[in-house]
C-alpha cells in the first residue's frame, strides 16, 4: 500500500507543476500571434483544466492497479502462509505417524537450561503418564541401571567436548514397577551460532524383546554347542547349514564333507542294505522318530541310534527346514539288555525266572487262543532238594540246581521253554508233546533223568523229581487255571511217593 500511495502523490505533483508552470509562463511571457487574432486565455484555462482532468483519470487508474495488485500480492502472501502452515501440518502428522508406528519415542535435553522433554510414548514405556513423570534430566538418568551409568555419562561428555557429534547408546531403564527395560537412543546435537551445544534431540526405541531373544539364542547356541546329542538342520534342498560339534563327533564328518553330501546321503549311507526311506516319511508326516542302527564312516561297529526328524515350514516366509537330532543309545540299550537279563533270568541256573515265565504264558496263551492247537505245562519239584541244603549247605544246593537244569535242557525239545520259578520249582512250556503217549514219554524221561546220582564236589547226591502235567486247553485256558491244575497234578505225584508224573485228571 505504501508504495502505491507513492507513487501516486508523486505522480500528481508532477501534473500540478507543469500545467502551472505552463500557464505562468504563457502570463509573464505571451508570444507573438502568428494572426492578428488575440490569445484567448479563456481556452487555455480550459485546456489545462481538460488536461488535469485527463491525468487525474490516469493518475486514479494507475492507483486503482496498483491498489489491486498490493490486494493480489497480500492475497498471494496469505495463501502461501496458509500452504506452508498445512504442508507443516502434514509433516508434523507424517512424523508422528512414523514414529507411533515405528514405536520411537523422542526425548530432549535443553543443554542450556538444564532442562529435559520426554515424549508420551517415552514415559509410556516405563509405565508413566504426562503428569507423573518430572521433566528434568536428572528424573531420567535416575531411572538408568547402575551398571550403565557410566556408559551414558561418558557419551554425553564426549558430545559437550565436541568429540562426538551423534548420539547413539543402549542401555536399560527402570519402569513403574521396578524392572529393567532396554533401550535404544540415537540422536544428534544443536549447535548455535558460536557452535556451542544448545540442544541434544533423540529418538528412543523399547529393545526388550530384541534383548530377550538374543539372550535366549545366545542359550540355544550354548546348548546346541555343548549338548551330547548330534543336531542338524537343513534347508529344504537337505544340504547342511547348521551342525552342532557333537554331530561331528558322532558321524566323523568334518564341514568339508557335509558340504558335499545331503541329509538323504548321510542317512542312506550309514545305514544296513536296504536304507529305510526316513525323509518320505517325514515329508508326509512332518516328523519321523525311531530306532535306527547307523555306521561311523571310520568302518566302527553299527551303533543303536534313537533319530528324530522334523520338516519344519515357517509360518510366514513358508520356507521348509529339515531338523535332525541323532542321540547314541547303544549303551543304554546294553544297559537295558542287562536289566532285562537281570530282571527275566534266574542268576544260579541261568534260566528264565519266575517274572519272564509269566509273560511267556500269557503270550503262549493269546498265540494259541482260537488256534485249534495245544501246548503242555509241566510243573517240575525236586524231590530231597531241602535235606540237601540243610546238610550240605547252599552252595552245593546252587551247584546242583545248575547241574539238574543243564541236564534237562539237554534232553527237551529246542522250541520249548524251561523256567526255575522257585527254590527247588522248574516249569516247563512245550508244544511238542501234547498227546498222552508224548506226555508219558517226557514224563518218564524226566523222572529216570534226575533219579541218577549227581556229584557235586566231593558229593555224590541223589535226588528225584514230581511232575505235574496240565494240557492246554483240555485242562485249562487261562493262565490262573492251568497253573493250578498244573500244581496239583504236581502235588498228586509227590503225594504218590515221589519220583513220578501225574497227568491231570479232575477229581
Amino acid at each position: 500500500m505504501k508504495t502505491g500511495n507513492s507513487s501516486s502523490f508523486r505522480y500528481f505533483s508532477a501534473f500540478f507543476l507543469i500545467v502551472f508552470g505552463f500557464l505562468f509562463i504563457a502570463s509573464q511571457y505571451p508570444i507573438a500571434p502568428i494572426t492578428e487574432v488575440d490569445i484567448n486565455w479563456n481556452l487555455y484555462f480550459q485546456i489545462a483544466i481538460a488536461l488535469f482532468f485527463l491525468f487525474a483519470f490516469i493518475g486514479y487508474k494507475r492507483f486503482q492497479k496498483l491498489n489491486q495488485d498490493t490486494l493480489r500480492q497480500a492475497e498471494e502472501t496469505k495463501q502461501k502462509l496458509r500452504t506452508l502452515k498445512r504442508q507443516h501440518e502434514l509433516e508434523k502428522k507424517r512424523l508422528s505417524f512414523v514414529l507411533d508406528c515405528g514405536r520411537l519415542a523422542y526425548w530432549e535435553w535443553d543443554i542450556k537450561n538444564n532442562q529435559a522433554y520426554f515424549s508420551d510414548l517415552w514415559q509410556d514405556m516405563i509405565g508413566f503418564t504426562q503428569h507423573d513423570f518430572p521433566q528434568d534430566l536428572h528424573a531420567w538418568q535416575a531411572r538408568i541401571h547402575p551398571l550403565d551409568q557410566e556408559q551414558v555419562q561418558k557419551k554425553l561428555l564426549k558430545l559437550l567436548s565436541h568429540q562426538i557429534t551423534d548420539y547413539e547408546d543402549t542401555h536399560r531403564v527402570m519402569d513403574v514397577n521396578g524392572e529393567y527395560i532396554w533401550v535404544y537412543d540415537r540422536g544428534q546435537t544443536i549447535t548455535n551460532e558460536l557452535g556451542n551445544v544448545e540442544k541434544l534431540s533423540c529418538i528412543r526405541l523399547n529393545i526388550t524383546q530384541q534383548k530377550q531373544l538374543e539372550e535366549e539364542l545366545t542359550l540355544d547356541k550354548i546348548l546346541l554347542e555343548n549338548t551330547q546329542e548330534a543336531i542338524a538342520i537343513t534347508n529344504e534342498n537337505l544340504s547342511f547349514i547348521r551342525t552342532n560339534p557333537a554331530f561331528h563327533d558322532a558321524f566323523g564328518l568334518t564341514q568339508s564333507d557335509l558340504a558335499k553330501m545331503t541329509l538323504k546321503d548321510l542317512l542312506d549311507n550309514l545305514q544296513d542294505e536296504p536304507p529305510q526311506d526316513i525323509l518320505s516319511q517325514v515329508d508326509k508326516d512332518l516328523a519321523w522318530r525311531g530306532e535306527l542302527t547307523l555306521h561311523h564312516t571310520n568302518g566302527e561297529l553299527a551303533r543303536s541310534s534313537l533319530v528324530d526328524c522334523q520338516k519344519v515350514i515357517h509360518q510366514t516366509t513358508q520356507t521348509t527346514h529339515y531338523a535332525l537330532v541323532y542321540t547314541d543309545i547303544t549303551e543304554l540299550k546294553q544297559t537295558q539288555q542287562e536289566l532285562s537279563f537281570l530282571a527275566n533270568t534266574d542268576i544260579v541256573t541261568g534260566l528264565p525266572n519266575r517274572n519272564y515265565f509269566y509273560q511267556a504264558l500269557d503270550e503262549w496263551l493269546q498265540a494259541f487262543k482260537n488256534s485249534g492247537n495245544k501246548f503242555t505245562l509241566m510243573f517240575l519239584d525236586l524231590d530231597n532238594f531241602k535235606t540237601v541244603n540243610d546238610t550240605l549247605g547252599h552252595d552245593t544246593g546252587d551247584h546242583l540246581l545248575k547241574s539238574v537244569s543243564e541236564l534237562i535242557a539237554e534232553h527237551i525239545a529246542e522250541d520249548t521253554l524251561f523256567a526255575r520259578v522257585g527254590g527247588d520249582e522248574f516249569v516247563i512250556l512245550c508244544r511238542a508233546y501234547t498227546t498222552p503217549e508224548q506226555l508219558n514219554e517226557i514224563g518218564n524221561n524226566l523222572n529216570q533223568l534226575l533219579s541218577q546220582p549227581f556229584k557235586i564236589g566231593d558229593h555224590e547226591i541223589k535226588i528225584g523229581s514230581s511232575i505235574g502235567i496240565a494240557l492246554f486247553p483240555d485242562h485249562g485256558s487261562t493262565k490262573e487255571t492251568l497253573l493250578k491244575h498244573a500244581d496239583q497234578a504236581m502235588y498228586q505225584a509227590k503225594n504218590a511217593g515221589k519220583g513220578r508224573y501225574k497227568i491231570y485228571q479232575a477229581w
